[in-house]
C-alpha cells in the first residue's frame, strides 16, 4: 500500500510542475501577444477538448481573485494553436486510468 501512495505522490508532483511549467510558458505568450498584461497576481487559463487548447484567459490584478475584478480575455482563433496543454493533459489523463485500475 505504502508503495501505491508513494506512487501516486510521484505523479501528483510531476503533474502540478509540468502545469506550472506549461502555465509559465502560455502566461509568457500570452503576454507577448498583448492579451494579458505584466502586472497580474493571478489568472486561470480556460481549457477544452482532447487537445487540452485554452481559448480564454481570466486575471485578477491582486491575490484576493475579487469577483469584481476579474477581467476575461479571449483567445482569437489564429492563437489558439500557441496556447495547448499537452503535457498536463497526458499526465492528467495517465493519472485517471491509473486510478481506474487501481480503482
Amino acid at each position: 500500500m505504502k508503495e501505491t501512495e508513494n506512487k501516486f505522490q510521484i505523479e501528483t508532483e510531476a503533474i502540478q510542475e509540468t502545469v506550472q511549467q506549461e502555465l509559465f510558458e502560455r502566461r509568457t505568450i500570452a503576454i507577448a501577444l498583448g492579451l494579458l498584461p505584466k502586472c497580474i497576481k493571478e489568472f486561470e487559463f480556460t481549457v477544452y477538448g482532447k487537445h487540452a487548447t485554452a481559448t480564454a484567459i481570466q486575471f485578477w490584478p491582486s491575490y484576493t481573485r475579487e469577483q469584481s475584478e476579474s477581467i476575461t480575455v479571449s483567445i482569437p482563433k489564429e492563437h489558439q494553436s500557441k496556447f495547448k496543454f499537452p503535457c498536463a493533459a497526458e499526465l492528467h489523463s495517465r493519472r485517471l486510468k491509473n486510478i481506474l485500475i487501481l480503482g
